[in-house]
């Protein structure tokens, strides 16, 4: 049974999560940040997921929001003539699609300071998709930033593996579970891996 069954009490958990999540995130010294940004790398690099996948959907991490650096992953995936896809929504967030990228030129920022691929970038359907957020649970659940691009990409893309990816920290006991989440496969840290239940 969970732990908020009422929709108002979850949205209302929700946005104190996110509060503090972002405060105590924010509190990590580059160094931590950087060191830590590289052992969840090397664990993602290591995924058999990961190493069968033909597309990488990937972000561009958001300084200011201190989110893991996941451009190492970007580099290797290059590197072994794979493809990177990035994230790229309108103005008005009704929609999210992945644009092919193929250096770090190829991204633009939007007027919110997120970085996109460009617009002019050739559509992308990743088959390996690394999934950020501010919490997740070992269920697969996930605290979002609270405009639900991702969830309405993924529930029509059910044949990708969606990794969740944060910071070791960031993982809760139990998230708030609301209309509309879409819950990821697995997560992934700077300390190991969760294979979350179906």
């Amino acid at each position: 049974m969970s732990l908020w069954p009422d929709d108002v009490l979850a949205r209302t958990v929700k946005t104190e999560l996110r509060k503090r999540t972002k405060a105590v995130r924010a509190r990590m010294t580059p160094e931590q940040h950087r060191s830590e940004s590289d052992a969840l790398c090397a664990n993602i690099l290591s995924l058999p997921a990961f190493q069968r996948a033909r597309c990488v959907g990937l972000y561009v991490p958001h300084r200011a929001y201190s989110e893991v650096d996941v451009w190492p992953i970007a580099r290797a995936v290059w590197m072994q003539g794979k493809e990177v896809a990035m994230p790229r929504w309108p103005t008005d967030l009704s929609a999210m699609q992945f644009g092919r990228v193929t250096a770090e030129h190829d991204i633009a920022e939007d007027s919110r300071g997120w970085g996109t691929a460009r617009n002019e970038a050739p559509v992308s359907e990743p088959d390996l998709i690394l999934v950020p957020g501010l919490l997740f649970d070992a269920e697969g659940r996930r605290l979002g930033y609270g405009a639900g691009l991702y969830d309405r990409y993924l529930a029509g893309r059910t044949a990708a593996v969606t990794v969740g990816v944060c910071f070791e920290f960031q993982l809760a006991i139990e998230l708030p579970e609301t209309a509309g989440d879409v819950r990821v496969q697995s997560v992934v840290t700077n300390q190991r891996e969760l294979r979350c239940a179906p």
